[in-house]
């Protein structure tokens, strides 16, 4: 038999177990469960009825589910990450330009690049990062 531990003040599924006998009970003492076997990525227990309850559908990457609330919360962590991940790429773009290649730039381009970069740099410190980003934009000739 599958039996599915959970935390009794949220609900979170913790681990599942298996086994008969004397040696699940003792297993199974000072815990809370229910019968099967439940995952916490898929399900929460309702510490009140016992019942088994689907979360409902992740709606991104940037969200973690909040056990007190029972809802997808925004993760403001994961999401400045992913911002800062493609930042980072555009950056890496302008500093692997060649200095012979920048060197035979005008001097307009060389200070467009120079905005740019800066731009990128300075974008965490864009008031509403990183929920609303604006990009800058790149030079067309990059």
């Amino acid at each position: 038999m599958k039996y599915t531990v959970y935390d009794n003040i949220t609900g979170q599924v913790l681990y599942t177990i298996e086994g008969e006998g004397e040696s699940i009970t003792q297993n199974l003492k000072n815990t809370f469960y229910v019968e099967g076997s439940y995952n916490d990525k898929n399900h929460y227990i309702d510490i009140n009825t016992k019942n088994i309850i689907d979360k409902p559908q992740k709606i991104s990457n940037y969200y973690v589910w909040d056990h007190t609330s029972k809802t997808w919360v925004l993760d403001n962590t994961k999401l400045a990450e992913s911002v800062r991940s493609k930042r980072n790429s555009l950056l890496a773009i302008v500093d692997k330009i060649n200095p012979i290649w920048y060197n035979n730039l005008t001097e307009n381009q060389q200070n467009e690049l120079k905005q740019y970069r800066q731009a990128l740099l300075d974008l965490p410190n864009q008031q509403q990062f990183p929920f609303s980003v604006i990009w800058p934009t790149r030079p067309n000739w990059l």
